[in-house]
């Protein structure tokens, strides 16, 4: 049986509320300055303090980790990720990728800058309560389904898979305007490991789920190329 989805749009980036068995699970938080708009959509779904079982952050990227501690105090929720990227969550830092776009190039550098002279967001450093692996079954978490480690974009960069196909690809992919790679990479090697792996089971894979842009059917992922 599928589990309830529910995309919780943040503006840019996506975080997604899945009701499992005995709670709910929730992919990705936003950056901190969204907690409002994310504690709001938690409660119109229903999901209250007490009820979210689980937060397994997709790889370590402010956009995605930054609410991670609030709702761990606030929630009661046990934070989730890969072990490579946990060092991210606890210290805030990322270390440096390269960008193929120059116009990307441009706004991730104004975004640092920016974040420079704001300074490092207040108490969003967050200790992980779980360190996945790849392959690790979510079933204990009411949730069937599996960890995929695809680094690349992040060195702990990964996806999560249900046993009815849909594919929480965090920034492995992306689709802004169409289902697209990752512009923003770690390890080239690495991440086309990953694409790879993705596309070699993309018969398994019924919808995509990416970190930014809407959901996209599995067939598109054999037309993405690096």
């Amino acid at each position: 049986m599928a589990p309830d989805i529910e995309t919780i749009d943040l503006g840019f980036v996506n975080a997604y509320l899945l009701r499992a068995k005995g709670g709910f699970i929730l992919i990705d938080t936003g950056l901190p300055q969204q907690w409002q708009a994310l504690d709001r959509a938690l409660g119109a779904a229903a999901c209250v303090p007490g009820t979210l079982a689980l937060v397994i952050v997709t790889h370590g990227d402010i956009d995605h980790y930054g609410n991670c501690r609030r709702l761990q105090k606030e929630y009661g929720a046990k934070v989730a990720v890969h072990r490579e990227d946990a060092s991210t969550l606890r210290t805030g830092h990322v270390p440096r990728r390269s960008i193929k776009s120059p116009a990307v190039r441009i706004l991730v550098g104004l975004m640092h800058f920016v974040q420079l002279l704001a300074g490092k967001p207040k108490g969003i450093d967050c200790e992980p309560d779980i360190l996945l692996e790849d392959g690790q079954d979510l079933g204990s978490f009411g949730l069937d389904a599996k960890v995929l480690a695809l680094g690349g974009h992040t060195r702990g960069s990964i996806a999560i898979l249900t046993a009815s196909g849909d594919f929480f690809a965090g920034d492995v992919l992306s689709n802004r305007t169409r289902p697209a790679p990752s512009f923003y990479i770690e390890n080239t090697a690495d991440y086309r490991r990953s694409i790879e792996r993705v596309q070699a089971m993309a018969g398994s894979i019924r919808m995509v789920y990416p970190g930014h842009g809407k959901a996209f059917a599995g067939e598109a992922l054999a037309g993405i190329s690096l």
